[in-house]
């Protein structure tokens, strides 16, 4: 059995919490706050994205695990990773996003919105958190409101997330 590399059940309550709680548009400049509130230092920053450390999971030390993206001075998506390879290099990615998945619906209640095995909140702020299945690690990804609402109208039209803009439907 693979000893799992989670954040633990107190950092994704907490986590989820600043999230859903979030007032958009949120600039950089309150990123910063918001990344010093969960204890995150900086790895980079640029004008369109900024990383961060995080502490959650266990990764070498010059490893960022934790990214926004900007445009026009805000935020647009805040991704966390909340699991990673254990110490033997092992990565059991479906077994994490079981048990992370449980553990947010337990504070968020059930999903809004599925993609496979991907699950969906969307928050009172407008906004739409995601519990996403990436190659190596399960990440939960906060959406501000203008990028949420554009998938709950893909969604309700009937459009499959893996649409490719220009395509015929």
């Amino acid at each position: 059995m693979t000893t799992q590399n989670i954040a633990d059940r107190s950092t994704v309550a907490r986590l989820s919490e600043v999230l859903t709680e979030l007032n958009w548009p949120v600039s950089k400049q309150e990123l910063t706050g918001v990344a010093a509130e969960l204890g995150w230092s900086e790895a980079r920053s640029t004008s369109l994205s900024a990383r961060y450390r995080t502490g959650y999971i266990e990764s070498p030390e010059r490893v960022s695990n934790a990214s926004a993206s900007v445009k026009d001075e805000s935020v647009t998506e805040i991704q966390v990773k909340l699991s990673g390879a254990d110490a033997s290099g092992a990565v059991d990615v479906a077994g994490a996003r079981r048990h992370l998945g449980a553990e947010l619906a337990e504070i968020l209640g059930e999903g809004s919105a599925r993609q496979g095995s991907d699950i969906a909140w969307d928050l009172d702020n407008g906004g739409r958190l995601w519990l996403k299945s990436l190659d190596t690690s399960v990440a939960l990804i906060a959406l501000q409101p203008a990028y949420a609402e554009i998938e709950r109208r893909e969604e309700r039209s009937g459009i499959g997330p893996g649409r490719v803009p220009g395509e015929a439907i």
